[in-house]
């Protein structure tokens, strides 16, 4: 399958610092590495979900106590909300849901509910 995606960022992708896109390509989060594209999910300190598109990761280990490593820009949200929280949740999508999916890669106020927001719907997780 092949997928073209612009060099230029779209139009809803901001710099997390100035000058970040003349250094690194604004496709780095998401494409640099070759592994699948996954959610991160975590809660905001309002209780809402927050939601960040990666490709940063892999899951390592297996039997009781599988592992997944992935990495974040401390600028981001979600590394925030790790610290502070220290859960998430790692979501594999499904192609068929992609360009729904990109939409985690827009910038969301707190007040928002990001899930949803992008057109998914939540639920509990089976592996906290």
């Amino acid at each position: 399958m092949k997928i073209e995606l612009s060099i230029k960022p779209l139009d809803h992708i901001k710099e997390a610092w100035e000058g970040q896109f003349s250094i690194f390509s604004w496709l780095n989060p998401v494409v640099n590495l070759p592994s699948p594209i996954f959610v991160i999910t975590t809660r905001k300190e309002n209780g809402l979900p927050n939601a960040q598109l990666s490709a940063w990761g892999m899951l390592l280990g297996s039997g009781t106590e599988p592992k997944f490593v992935f990495s974040l820009m401390r600028t981001q949200d979600t590394y925030r909300l790790l610290k502070d929280g220290g859960e998430c949740i790692i979501n594999y999508p499904s192609m068929g849901i992609r360009d729904t999916v990109f939409r985690a890669m827009e910038h969301f106020e707190d007040s928002e509910e990001e899930i949803a927001a992008c057109g998914l719907t939540t639920e509990e997780g089976k592996w906290v």
